[in-house]
This record gives C-alpha cells, structure tokens and sequence, in this order.
C-alpha cells in the first residue's frame, strides 16, 4: 500500500478511533500505532526505493480528539519525521 492509498481509506473512517495494527503472525500482542517515520528514495540504505514505517508500541496511547484530528491532518500536509 502507498501512502495516498493508506490516506484515501483512513478518510473513509471515523476520525476519533485509534489504530492498531494487525499483524499476520500475532503473538497475542496488541501494538498501537504512535507515530511515522519515512526514509526518502535515493537516501542511505534506500538508495532504490524509500518507506514509511508506522511506529507502533505495545502500551495504549489514548488520544484527544483534538490529537487525533492533528495526527491525521499531519499526514496528509505534515512530512514525517525523515531518517
């Protein structure tokens, strides 16, 4: 998935939920998405191809709405925090 893909459907959502990942092999774990990294293409170690990583912990973030509603606007206008 892409980031304008990931956005589209995060639009489609309530705006005032938190996120958690699912993963594929799970070891009964819930891991909460807390913040974005991105590693442009052409950088070091992604000199092909760059990513986005969704930084994830294992203890519950509970967010305001208003933090929340700044979250997904930062990803939309915001530039996440490059490496």
């Amino acid at each position: 998935m892409i980031v304008k893909d990931l956005i589209r459907e995060l639009k489609k959502l309530p705006q005032d939920l938190p996120i958690r990942t699912d993963n594929e092999y799970p070891d009964g774990e819930n891991e909460w998405i807390v913040g974005l990294e991105c590693s442009e293409t052409g950088s070091s170690g992604y000199e092909l191809e760059g990513e986005v990583r969704l930084l994830t912990s294992l203890e519950y973030m509970s967010l305001t709405k208003e933090e929340m509603e700044n979250l997904l606007v930062g990803m939309e206008t915001k530039k996440p925090k490059m490496l």
